[in-house]
């Protein structure tokens, strides 16, 4: 607004604000008769061709076309070309055998394929000592001879064994099953009933081997004896290391990486000057919806990143569901489901539809419209279980190696499109393997095939009551049951 002053003569003066001082200038600029040394304001035919021409112009061109090719890739892709981050890590990369073992190829003299020989890492072989005193006893006490004397006793192989098979074993594995007598037998002293480090170095070695052998389409060699094991393959090494939370080096060295280059570019780029890994690249290419690939639980990809038993909220215990009972999970058997995307539509929040056209649950909760989605689905591949099953049943599913033994054949490899009458899939598999085994029904299974209806197996309900006392002590040691709770002053 323009300031109005009286001076001493009585008359007023008009002082100009900056804003109408600067839009005067423009105005008078425009008025102004054009210098003609000046550039052109407007492009004429003649000068547009000379542009065209130009250096200027196919530099500008070329790059116009750069940044639509640059905003065609993923931001993540463009970070990792940049060197501002690292490409994924695959499988291939994260469980590559030669970080077990390396091949020494012969001096070329013999003609013995044999002469070929392998040598383990220093990493196999701290991992196998690892494992080896975890599960190891000591019987210095109990022999003269202070030679070996930490072993593996016949308890240590069976908790060994079971801690190496994870998920895959449903029962603890006992000190005198025969897998542990097999074991004892043919990597032992004759007579001695344990396993000394060396002999559980060998067993491994020998394992990595075979394994590398078939892998490798070579010949794997004959396991002596009568007694008949199940081919070790490179994953099942790999996985008892997992489960005694052994990491490859691979994925050592890459999650290192990952921390420098956070460190760098997101945690201190502030405070270097730098500019953030996600503002720069992303803002170039804002006007691509690329979103998270693991943000929106309604895709894909993202439900089978994570499956649901993770996402159920466990007591303090680390085991008991705080807020999903058992027998109110669901696990949809996705080789009996017809794709008819019933549960998706009435129950979004807890089911979405995968890229083969199949159901699955990413997603447990008590909300009415579950019941409602499993009443609606045609064929009944929806199925009311307790946390373990669901922990085991989608385990199953996601590793897909059925604990090594009996492999399923999967639907679309067998050639038949849904698995509704010929009941043959997954879970049919992993629900018979549970009803004849020997701790039927003493698993205490929800759904358990010995009784009528589901929940009136004994021991199911047992545990349902234990669980019952874990739930409330953890809802009043956390205050949560306050609101509920009248309190009276006496």
């Amino acid at each position: 607004a323009d300031l109005a002053m009286e001076n001493d003569a009585g008359s007023v003066s008009v002082i100009a604000s900056p804003d109408d001082v600067l839009v005067d200038d423009a105005i008078e600029t425009i008025q102004n008769s054009i210098d003609p040394n000046d550039p052109p304001l407007y492009d004429s035919a003649s000068s547009f061709v000379d542009y065209q021409v130009s250096d200027d112009a196919a530099e500008r061109a070329a790059a116009e076309i750069g940044l639509l090719i640059h905003c065609n890739e993923r931001p993540t892709d463009l970070l990792v070309a940049a060197g501002r981050a690292l490409p994924d890590l695959t499988d291939e990369e994260r469980y590559d055998w030669h970080q077990m073992v390396r091949l020494v190829e012969g001096d070329g003299d013999s003609d013995n394929s044999d002469s070929d020989r392998y040598e383990t890492t220093d990493f196999f072989d701290l991992a196998i000592m690892q494992m080896f005193h975890e599960h190891a006893t000591d019987i210095s006490a109990n022999d003269d001879d202070d030679t070996d004397s930490t072993v593996l006793d016949a308890a240590g192989v069976a908790s060994w064994l079971t801690k190496s098979l994870g998920d895959e074993t449903y029962v603890a594995v006992g000190q005198h099953s025969k897998e542990v007598s097999t074991i004892v037998a043919r990597y032992g002293t004759y007579g001695t009933g344990y396993l000394t480090e060396d002999q559980f170095h060998r067993l491994y070695v020998d394992a990595i081997v075979s394994a590398v052998d078939v892998e490798q389409k070579r010949i794997a060699k004959k396991v002596a004896g009568s007694a008949k094991m199940t081919q070790v393959t490179v994953a099942s090494i790999w996985r008892d290391l997992k489960n005694h939370d052994i990491l490859p080096p691979a994925q050592v060295e890459w999650e290192r990486k990952k921390a420098e280059l956070d460190a760098e570019y997101d945690n201190g780029g502030a405070a270097q000057g730098a500019t953030s890994s996600s503002s720069s690249i992303y803002d170039e290419c804002e006007i691509l919806d690329w979103g998270g690939e693991g943000d929106d639980p309604s895709s894909a990809s993202s439900a089978t990143q994570k499956a649901s038993h993770e996402s159920i909220e466990l007591c303090s215990d680390g085991k008991t569901p705080k807020r999903v009972r058992d027998g109110m999970s669901i696990f949809i058997d996705e080789e009996s489901c017809i794709g008819c995307m019933q549960c998706a539509t009435v129950a979004p929040s807890a089911f979405v539809m995968l890229g083969n056209g199949r159901a699955r649950a990413y997603s447990q909760s008590a909300a009415p419209e579950i019941k409602a989605a499993v009443s609606s689905c045609p064929v009944s591949c929806m199925h009311y279980v307790g946390y373990k099953e669901l922990k085991k049943y989608e385990t199953a599913r996601d590793n897909g190696n059925f604990g090594g033994r009996n492999a399923h054949i999967p639907l679309h490899v067998a050639g038949i499109d849904s698995d509704a009458n010929r009941k043959s899939s997954w879970y049919h598999s992993l629900r018979h393997k549970c009803y004849t085994s020997k701790s039927c029904p003493q698993k205490g299974c929800f759904d358990c095939p010995n009784y009528s209806a589901p929940g009136q197996n004994p021991y199911f309900q047992a545990k349902h009551r234990k669980a019952e006392r874990a739930r409330a002590k953890d809802l009043i040691e956390s205050g949560e049951a306050d609101g509920w709770r009248k309190a009276v002053e006496l």
